[in-house]
Formats: C-alpha cells, sequence, structure tokens
C-alpha cells in the first residue's frame, strides 16, 4: 500500500485547528479547560474535531486504502495516532492532542509550511530502546512530539511517516502490544525514525519550536521532565494526561 501524494500549490499552513477524542461530551474537565483555551485563542480559526464515528467516517471517504489498516489497529491511541497525519495530510492545519492548553494564537506560525514541537531530549540508552539502534549524532536524541503539529495539505514529510507506519506494523502482530509498541509503530518513535532517514531534506523545511524554560501554567505532569519539555513552543503546553496509556 502506498500513500497516494496530493497536489498543492499552496506553501502555508490554513487556518484550521484538527482534534480527536471519544466524543466531546466524554472530554475530563481538564481537556475541556484546555479545548476552551484553543477555543478562546483563535476565534476566526476553523476548528474540526472528529469522534470515534467520524474517524472512521473520514477514513472511509478520504483514505480508504488505510481502513483495513485502521480497523486493525488494536487500540484506541493507534488508531488516533493515523488519524492525525491523515487528517492533516488531507486538509492542512495543526492537529492538536485535547490535553494541550493554549497560551498564545497559532496565527504566526502559519507562514511556515511544516511544524513541530522539540518535546525531549533522549539518553543515548534511551534511544537504543525506543528507536532499536545506536544513536548516529547527538540531534538525533532531540525528539519531536506528534501531540501537537502542523503542516501544509499534502505535505511530503507526512506522506513518508505514513509510509514507516505502513512499514513498521506489516511487520508484527499487532495483538498483545506494549505502550513501548504504541510509540514505536504509530507514535512519537515513527516521526523521528522518518525525520531521521529524511533529515537532509526536511531540516530546510521544517520550523522546529523549542520550550520556554520558564513554562506559563499548567506544566507538564511527566516525572523528571525538565520545564522546557513537552511545550509548543510558547504556544501551548502538553499537560499529558497520558490516558491512553496501559494501567498497572
Amino acid at each position: 500500500m502506498a500513500v497516494r501524494l496530493k497536489s498543492t500549490s499552496n506553501s502555508m499552513i490554513p487556518k484550521r485547528l484538527i482534534q480527536t477524542n471519544r466524543s466531546l461530551r466524554h472530554l475530563s474537565t481538564l481537556d475541556k479547560s484546555c479545548r476552551a483555551s484553543l477555543l478562546k485563542l483563535h476565534p476566526d480559526w476553523e476548528v474540526m474535531f472528529f469522534d470515534d464515528a467520524g474517524c472512521v467516517d473520514f477514513v472511509k471517504s478520504q483514505h480508504p486504502d488505510f481502513l483495513p489498516l485502521y480497523k486493525a489497529l488494536p487500540k484506541p491511541v493507534l488508531k488516533a495516532d493515523l488519524f492525525r497525519l491523515l487528517a492533516v495530510y488531507e486538509y492542512g492545519g495543526f492537529y492538536c492532542d485535547t490535553d494541550v492548553y493554549f497560551h498564545e494564537s497559532l496565527d504566526p506560525l502559519v507562514s511556515a509550511n511544516i511544524v513541530f514541537p522539540w518535546e525531549w531530549t533522549m539518553a543515548e540508552e534511551g534511544f537504543r530502546f525506543r528507536h532499536r539502534r545506536v544513536a548516529k549524532a547527538p540531534w538525533e536524541l532531540v525528539q519531536m512530539g506528534n501531540y501537537a503539529f502542523g503542516a501544509c495539505a499534502g505535505h511530503w514529510f507526512l506522506a513518508e511517516v505514513l509510509e514507516e507506519i505502513i512499514r513498521r506494523t506489516s511487520r508484527v502482530n499487532l495483538e498483545h502490544l506494549s505502550d513501548d509498541d504504541v510509540l514505536y509503530l504509530t507514535g512519537p518513535d515513527a516521526v523521528n525514525g522518518t525525520r531521521m532517514a529524511h533529515w537532509e531534506r526536511l531540516e530546510p523545511e521544517l520550523k522546529l519550536l523549542e520550550g520556554e524554560k520558564d513554562p506559563k501554567p499548567p506544566k507538564p505532569r511527566a516525572h523528571g521532565a525538565k520545564p522546557e519539555w513537552f511545550q509548543f513552543g510558547k504556544f501551548a503546553n502538553h499537560v499529558m494526561t497520558g490516558s491512553w496509556r496501559s494501567q498497572g
């Protein structure tokens, strides 16, 4: 299966925000606060929300070649990872998880054609475990996040990430996956693996957002996180409710 490349003459990111979750009705109190911050700061943006049924309808209508894979993915987080890439690839705009709290409008970022956050810096041992190889250069330890990102419609890098997800998921039994398997197969590790494979082409286009060392509340909740980690630049914090992770 190959990604059907789109033809686009617009290299700017449209003012469009895309989110997905089980439903708006099932958002937690914290997620509702995060969504309120998004809506308040982007009154002139198109905001698209897809519940579970809406995601299936989108894949079925816009990317039917991915429907068998989407249905085969056994965890909701895997489906959400695939959906976000397909949706931004199709429509252009910014995807953000519902636990991203906004401090400033994303208006200054629309002049770019692809935007990702610097999420955190891995130790070499962690890199070997997550990426299943040794880091070739220090810059590879700087990991991008997929909790929020933006791109113009049809961006080639998103197509490459989707191709990488196809390759990774085709090599494994999708049942009984661990949380680390989720990260590797469809999550940020797949994004970063693709970034490393195509760095020379991506680097001139990519706007990589660094975190603020004195972030505004609410701060990230990951244990041991440095203040500048898990931030969408000065624009937002990833609060990291982590509801998808296995318990116990």
